[in-house]
C-alpha cells in the first residue's frame, strides 16, 4: 500500500525523515537488496531502530543508503509496494519526482496516500551546497528549488509538510513528527524517535559546515 512519499531537496534530512517514519511497524523496512521480500517482512520498533542507528560521519552514503527501499536499484517490481499489507513510505528528490509525475512513467491508478514536502527555503541554498560536498553528494539547488516549488501547488489536501528548520531542534522535530504520526496513523514509539534523533544529530555535526 502506497502510504505516503517524502519528497526532499538532497542534504535537506529526507532519509533522517523515512527513518524516523519508517520506525512505524505497520511500514516497510528498505534494505536495497538485502531482502527481496522486504514488503512482506515485519519488524518490531526495536529491530528498525537497530538497523537505522549506524550513521557514519566517514562513510556518510554508504549507511545512508543501505535503507533504500530495493525497486529505487530494479531489484523488485513496484506493484510488490502497491499492493502489500505493509505500508510503503517512499522518498524523492523533487525534479526526479517531478519528471515521473508529469511523464506518468511509474504510478498508475495507484498514488500514494499523502506527499510530504521537507520545505526549504533559500536561506538554506549555502548551508546545504557546503555540506553536500562534505558528504560527496551533488546538489543543482535551483533546479531542485523550482521543481519542489512546483510540486508545492500539484496535491491539494493530501500534501503535508515539515519546515527543514526543524530538524535542528530536538523539541520542534518531536512536534513536527507527532503532527505526522496523528496524520499519518503510524502509532510511533517517540522515545525511539528522540533516541533516533541524538544519534542523527551527534554524528551529523561531525560533519556539518555551517
Amino acid at each position: 500500500m502506497l502510504k505516503a512519499t517524502i519528497i526532499y531537496l538532497p542534504g535537506s534530512a529526507g532519509s533522517m525523515l523515512y527513518k524516523t517514519l519508517t520506525l512505524s511497524e505497520k511500514t516497510i523496512t528498505g534494505t536495497k537488496g538485502q531482502d527481496l521480500e522486504e514488503y512482506n517482512k515485519k519488524l518490531t520498533a526495536q529491530e528498525k531502530f537497530t538497523r537505522y542507528m549506524t550513521w557514519d560521519s566517514t562513510d556518510w552514503k554508504t549507511q545512508e543508503r543501505k535503507d533504500l527501499l530495493s525497486y529505487a536499484d530494479g531489484q523488485i517490481d513496484f506493484y510488490h509496494y502497491e499492493d502489500c499489507d505493509l505500508w510503503t513510505i517512499d522518498s524523492w528528490h523533487p525534479q526526479e519526482f517531478f519528471n515521473q509525475y508529469t511523464q506518468k512513467t511509474l504510478w498508475g491508478e495507484k498514488f500514494y496516500e499523502n506527499v510530504i514536502l521537507i520545505q526549504v527555503s533559500l536561506e538554506h541554498k549555502e548551508f546545504l551546497l557546503v555540506n553536500q560536498t562534505a558528504k560527496e553528494y551533488s546538489l543543482d539547488f535551483d533546479q531542485e528549488y523550482q521543481c519542489l516549488d512546483l510540486l508545492t501547488g500539484m496535491f491539494g489536501n493530501i500534501l503535508l509538510t515539515i519546515p527543514f528548520d526543524s530538524f535542528f531542534v530536538k523539541n520542534q522535530y518531536l512536534n513536527e513528527i507527532a503532527r505526522l504520526d496523528t496524520e499519518l496513523d503510524l502509532e510511533l514509539d517517540l522515545d525511539l524517535v528522540g533516541d533516533l534523533w541524538d544519534l542523527w544529530f551527534k554524528e551529523s555535526s561531525l560533519i556539518w559546515k555551517k
